[in-house]
């Protein structure tokens, strides 16, 4: 069993407790950039993962070290959804933000060139 399989085990063991006893569950991070981190996790990584939930998600993990909070996270996906911002500017203004400044998780962002 890899250690990707024994994370999503792991996830789906504490949700399914979390579930049973009532509470809500947790969003982890995303199994396939458990190993990665912001220094070293390509842009196309992010701009993989399929729902906008978890991508917002993993951005805030994968660059600022947490989780987000439940009206950002609600802000940004109605941007998306109506598409006044896409994910490439969401990930800039996240790398870009005072908080990440100050975490000193500051990367350089390099936007892909369109030749």
């Amino acid at each position: 069993m890899s250690y990707q399989d024994e994370y999503k085990a792991l996830i789906e063991i504490t949700n399914s407790n979390l579930q049973e006893s009532g509470q809500a569950q947790i969003v982890f991070e995303n199994p396939n950039n458990i190993f990665a981190n912001i220094f070293a996790l390509p842009i196309e990584n992010l701009l993989e993962i399929e729902s906008d939930r978890e991508f917002i998600f993993e951005v805030y993990y994968k660059i600022l070290d947490r989780a987000i909070d439940e009206s950002t996270l609600s802000y940004l996906l109605s941007l998306l959804k109506y598409k006044v911002t896409n994910r490439v500017d969401i990930i800039k203004n996240v790398t870009n933000s005072h908080e990440c400044e100050v975490k000193k998780t500051k990367v350089i962002f390099q936007e892909e060139s369109k030749a």
